[in-house]
Protein backbone atom coordinates (compact mmCIF):
# COMPACT_ATOMS: atom_id res chain seq x y z
CA UNK A 1 0.00 0.00 0.00
CA UNK A 2 1.51 3.31 -1.09
CA UNK A 3 0.79 6.29 1.06
CA UNK A 4 1.51 9.93 0.53
CA UNK A 5 3.48 12.13 2.92
CA UNK A 6 0.28 13.48 4.42
CA UNK A 7 -1.00 10.04 5.37
CA UNK A 8 0.34 8.58 8.57
CA UNK A 9 1.43 5.01 7.88
CA UNK A 10 0.08 2.32 10.10
CA UNK A 11 -1.70 -0.95 9.48
CA UNK A 12 -5.11 0.62 10.08
CA UNK A 13 -4.15 4.31 9.96
CA UNK A 14 -5.35 4.40 13.56
CA UNK A 15 -5.48 7.39 15.87
CA UNK A 16 -2.33 6.57 17.83
CA UNK A 17 -0.14 6.91 14.74
CA UNK A 18 -1.41 10.47 14.29
CA UNK A 19 0.32 13.24 16.27
CA UNK A 20 -2.94 14.25 17.92
CA UNK A 21 -3.48 10.64 18.92
CA UNK A 22 -0.06 10.82 20.56
CA UNK A 23 -0.83 14.14 22.20
CA UNK A 24 -4.19 13.24 23.77
CA UNK A 25 -3.10 10.44 26.15
CA UNK A 26 -0.03 12.29 27.37
CA UNK A 27 -1.65 15.71 27.80
CA UNK A 28 -3.03 15.03 31.33
CA UNK A 29 0.31 13.64 32.51
CA UNK A 30 2.31 16.54 31.08
CA UNK A 31 -0.18 19.05 32.50
CA UNK A 32 0.12 17.37 35.89
CA UNK A 33 3.90 17.64 35.74
CA UNK A 34 3.65 21.28 34.73
CA UNK A 35 1.34 22.01 37.66
CA UNK A 36 3.47 19.87 39.98
CA UNK A 37 6.49 21.91 38.91
CA UNK A 38 4.88 24.97 40.51
CA UNK A 39 4.52 24.97 44.30
CA UNK A 40 5.54 21.36 45.00
CA UNK A 41 8.87 19.56 45.21
CA UNK A 42 9.59 19.82 41.47
CA UNK A 43 9.15 23.60 41.57
CA UNK A 44 11.34 23.88 44.65
CA UNK A 45 14.04 21.75 43.06
CA UNK A 46 13.83 23.75 39.84
CA UNK A 47 14.16 27.08 41.68
CA UNK A 48 16.86 26.13 44.18
CA UNK A 49 18.08 22.57 44.52
CA UNK A 50 20.19 23.17 47.63
CA UNK A 51 17.35 24.88 49.50
CA UNK A 52 14.88 22.11 48.61
CA UNK A 53 17.36 19.50 49.83
CA UNK A 54 17.77 21.45 53.08
CA UNK A 55 13.96 21.49 53.45
CA UNK A 56 13.91 17.69 53.26
CA UNK A 57 13.01 16.99 49.64
CA UNK A 58 15.03 14.26 48.02
CA UNK A 59 16.08 16.08 44.88
CA UNK A 60 17.84 13.26 43.06
CA UNK A 61 14.88 10.84 42.74
CA UNK A 62 12.60 13.67 41.59
CA UNK A 63 15.14 14.70 38.99
CA UNK A 64 15.52 11.12 37.76
CA UNK A 65 11.74 10.58 37.53
CA UNK A 66 11.20 13.80 35.61
CA UNK A 67 14.12 13.02 33.29
CA UNK A 68 12.82 9.51 32.59
CA UNK A 69 9.29 10.83 32.00
CA UNK A 70 10.45 13.53 29.57
CA UNK A 71 12.76 11.14 27.77
CA UNK A 72 10.00 8.56 27.40
CA UNK A 73 7.63 11.06 25.81
CA UNK A 74 10.40 12.31 23.53
CA UNK A 75 11.32 8.79 22.46
CA UNK A 76 7.71 7.91 21.66
CA UNK A 77 7.47 11.12 19.63
CA UNK A 78 10.66 10.15 17.79
CA UNK A 79 9.30 6.69 17.05
CA UNK A 80 6.12 8.18 15.60
CA UNK A 81 8.18 10.65 13.58
CA UNK A 82 10.20 7.79 12.12
CA UNK A 83 7.00 5.92 11.27
CA UNK A 84 5.64 9.02 9.57
CA UNK A 85 8.82 9.67 7.55
CA UNK A 86 9.29 5.97 6.75
CA UNK A 87 13.00 6.70 6.40
CA UNK A 88 15.36 8.14 8.96
CA UNK A 89 18.89 9.27 8.39
CA UNK A 90 21.03 11.69 10.40
CA UNK A 91 20.24 14.60 8.08
CA UNK A 92 16.46 14.19 8.31
CA UNK A 93 16.46 14.13 12.11
CA UNK A 94 19.61 15.87 13.30
CA UNK A 95 20.28 18.16 10.35
CA UNK A 96 20.86 21.85 10.87
CA UNK A 97 17.69 22.84 9.03
CA UNK A 98 15.43 20.56 11.06
CA UNK A 99 17.05 21.69 14.32
CA UNK A 100 16.52 25.34 13.37
CA UNK A 101 12.89 24.53 12.56
CA UNK A 102 12.33 22.94 15.97
CA UNK A 103 14.06 25.82 17.72
CA UNK A 104 11.98 28.39 15.84
CA UNK A 105 8.78 26.56 16.79
CA UNK A 106 9.62 26.78 20.48
CA UNK A 107 10.87 30.38 20.35
CA UNK A 108 7.82 31.61 18.43
CA UNK A 109 5.41 29.90 20.84
CA UNK A 110 7.24 30.79 24.02
CA UNK A 111 9.92 29.12 26.08
CA UNK A 112 8.98 27.34 29.28
CA UNK A 113 5.30 26.79 28.46
CA UNK A 114 3.61 23.67 27.22
CA UNK A 115 1.10 25.59 25.15
CA UNK A 116 3.88 27.69 23.63
CA UNK A 117 5.40 24.74 21.84
CA UNK A 118 2.03 23.70 20.44
CA UNK A 119 1.11 27.20 19.27
CA UNK A 120 4.60 27.81 17.89
CA UNK A 121 4.57 24.54 15.92
CA UNK A 122 1.09 25.29 14.55
CA UNK A 123 2.11 28.83 13.54
CA UNK A 124 5.34 27.61 11.96
CA UNK A 125 3.71 24.82 9.96
CA UNK A 126 0.82 27.00 8.80
CA UNK A 127 3.10 29.81 7.65
CA UNK A 128 5.57 27.41 6.03
CA UNK A 129 2.72 25.69 4.17
CA UNK A 130 0.67 28.69 3.08
CA UNK A 131 3.26 31.42 2.48
CA UNK A 132 4.72 30.02 -0.78
CA UNK A 133 1.23 29.48 -2.22
CA UNK A 134 0.13 32.94 -1.12
CA UNK A 135 3.13 34.57 -2.77
CA UNK A 136 2.63 32.54 -5.96
CA UNK A 137 -1.01 33.67 -6.02
CA UNK A 138 0.03 37.31 -5.64
CA UNK A 139 2.61 36.88 -8.41
CA UNK A 140 -0.03 35.30 -10.68
CA UNK A 141 -2.08 38.51 -10.40
CA UNK A 142 0.85 40.52 -11.78
CA UNK A 143 2.10 38.45 -14.75
CA UNK A 144 3.92 41.31 -16.50
CA UNK A 145 6.05 42.33 -13.53
CA UNK A 146 9.30 40.37 -13.42
CA UNK A 147 10.34 41.70 -10.01
CA UNK A 148 7.15 40.45 -8.36
CA UNK A 149 7.69 37.04 -9.95
CA UNK A 150 11.24 36.92 -8.56
CA UNK A 151 10.17 38.14 -5.11
CA UNK A 152 7.51 35.41 -4.92
CA UNK A 153 10.18 32.75 -5.46
CA UNK A 154 12.05 33.88 -2.36
CA UNK A 155 9.45 33.02 0.23
CA UNK A 156 12.09 32.05 2.81
CA UNK A 157 13.18 35.68 3.00
CA UNK A 158 9.61 36.69 3.85
CA UNK A 159 9.48 33.89 6.36
CA UNK A 160 12.62 35.26 8.03
CA UNK A 161 11.17 38.78 8.11
CA UNK A 162 7.96 37.38 9.62
CA UNK A 163 10.00 35.57 12.27
CA UNK A 164 11.84 38.79 13.19
CA UNK A 165 8.54 40.67 13.41
CA UNK A 166 7.07 37.96 15.68
CA UNK A 167 10.12 38.17 17.94
CA UNK A 168 9.89 41.97 18.09
CA UNK A 169 6.16 41.98 18.80
CA UNK A 170 6.23 38.95 21.12
CA UNK A 171 9.64 39.02 22.86
CA UNK A 172 8.72 36.16 25.21
CA UNK A 173 6.96 34.19 22.50
CA UNK A 174 3.25 34.29 21.80
CA UNK A 175 2.14 32.50 24.97
CA UNK A 176 4.68 34.24 27.23
CA UNK A 177 3.63 37.69 26.01
CA UNK A 178 -0.07 36.86 26.37
CA UNK A 179 0.56 35.60 29.92
CA UNK A 180 2.45 38.80 30.72
CA UNK A 181 -0.43 40.95 29.42
CA UNK A 182 -2.98 38.94 31.42
CA UNK A 183 -0.82 39.23 34.56
CA UNK A 184 -0.47 42.99 34.04
CA UNK A 185 -4.26 43.38 33.63
CA UNK A 186 -4.93 41.35 36.78
CA UNK A 187 -2.52 43.51 38.75
CA UNK A 188 -4.16 46.67 37.38
CA UNK A 189 -7.61 45.40 38.40
CA UNK A 190 -6.44 44.94 42.01
CA UNK A 191 -5.33 48.55 42.30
Amino acid sequence: MECSRNEYPSPDNDLLSHPIGFFIPFYPAVTFCEVAGGPGPLGAIRDNEQRSTALGFKAFPHQIYSLVFGSSISSIGGILFALWLRYVDPESVLGVFSMVDYLLMVIIGGLGTMYGSIIGAAFFIIVQTWLPDLLRGIAANFPGYEIIQRMAERWMAYFGVMFVVVILVFPKGIVGTVQKIIRRRRMASFK
